[in-house]
């Protein structure tokens, strides 16, 4: 998934927006709603993924000096931020690139408040996988246990299948899944980025959300299936023994693609990070019709805001928290008008 150009205080006015809480609605019939006639809101692009990690150093060594992502900006350590809510907020930031610039993301810690950590499963709702290309996943291996790192796979080996090659499931210090798979072109880049994925609880209703808010093209799901033996050898789970995945979707003007799984079989806990709390993954989107987007949220099963109550935007709102229905906080706002010279 590419990811544009993004700057940490354009959160500033969530932190400011004013809200008066209200009671959330509910849909009595989601799956229905999903075949509903398409919204068209303009999703116009996900500009940036971010990761809450607890420790930046260690997030980095991961993502840049294992991984091979390139740093693209620094903020250059913590600094007061509007973007948290608690007084004594500090912020430090690194956006990190893929070398084919196909992807980018946002590393941050947030430090002088308490914050929680999540340390969530690779099928609790919400919680988010990178699917990358490594020029060479032995070394990358090898680099990720020096860090302490370790795969998920039970017996600790890498996944051999005909149609993938080798493979590898590694959980960094804060839970974030990355999915490394074997480059097999010569002279590939050190990592190139396939999906951004995210679990959720119920598909049905994560698809009728999306579809329906910002007015993506998500395929009707199919049934549950059995895991292949390919993605409970990487997981290292058994249990989850029953798996269902949508197609890829690229938003416009944004090169890539993300892809939402569901796993079942086993325990899962949806993520209800707040904004400075390690281990949750942030999305954040630019809509041309932010009021109707804002309009079709609740109905379709998410809440606005970052608390666990639904809100009410001021009226002249142009930028809002909200969550999915598996409690991933989506930051959104209004596009800017084009610039006329």
């Amino acid at each position: 998934m590419r990811f544009g150009t993004y700057v940490t205080n354009a959160l500033t006015a969530i932190a400011l927006g004013a809200f008066v809480v209200a009671a959330p609605t509910h849909t009595t019939d989601v799956a229905a709603q999903a075949a509903a006639a398409p919204v068209s809101p303009g999703v116009r692009n996900v500009s940036i993924l971010h990761l809450n990690v607890a420790n930046m150093d260690r997030a980095v060594a991961w993502y840049q000096g294992v991984l091979g992502m390139k740093r693209l900006r620094d903020n250059g350590g913590p600094s007061p931020t509007p973007v948290v809510a608690e007084k004594g907020a500090l912020m430090h930031t690194v956006v990190l690139e893929t070398p084919g610039k196909e992807f980018s993301m946002e590393l941050v810690e947030v430090s002088g408040v308490a914050v929680r950590p999540q340390q969530r499963n690779i099928q609790d709702p919400g919680s988010v996988m990178l699917a990358v290309v490594v020029s060479n996943l032995d070394a990358v291996l090898a680099e990720a246990s020096k860090l302490g790192l370790k795969m998920m796979s039970a017996d600790g080996k890498v996944v051999v299948t005909p149609d993938r090659g080798r493979q590898a499931m590694v959980r960094d210090a804060d839970g974030f899944v990355s999915y490394l798979t074997q480059a097999t072109e010569p002279n590939a880049a050190a990592i190139r980025h396939e999906y951004t994925f995210v679990a959720v609880d119920d598909m049905a209703k994560t698809v009728a959300f999306y579809n329906g808010v910002f007015g993506m093209t998500l395929d009707k799901p199919g049934d549950l299936g059995p895991t292949q033996a390919r993605i409970l050898g990487l997981v290292g789970n058994p249990a989850l023994s029953r798996f269902r995945l949508t197609t890829g979707y690229a938003f416009p003007d944004t090169p890539g693609k993300m892809r939402f799984q569901e796993f079942a079989g086993g325990p899962k806990s949806a993520v209800r990070h707040r904004v400075q709390d390690p281990g949750g993954p942030i999305l954040t989107m630019s809509v041309d019709d932010f009021a109707g987007v804002m309009a079709r949220v609740q109905q379709f099963g998410g809440t606005i805001g970052d608390g666990e109550r639904s809100a009410v935007l001021a009226p002249d709102a142009t930028v809002s928290w909200i969550r999915d229905p598996n409690g991933l906080l989506i930051r959104v706002a209004k596009t800017a008008p084009a610039r006329t010279n």
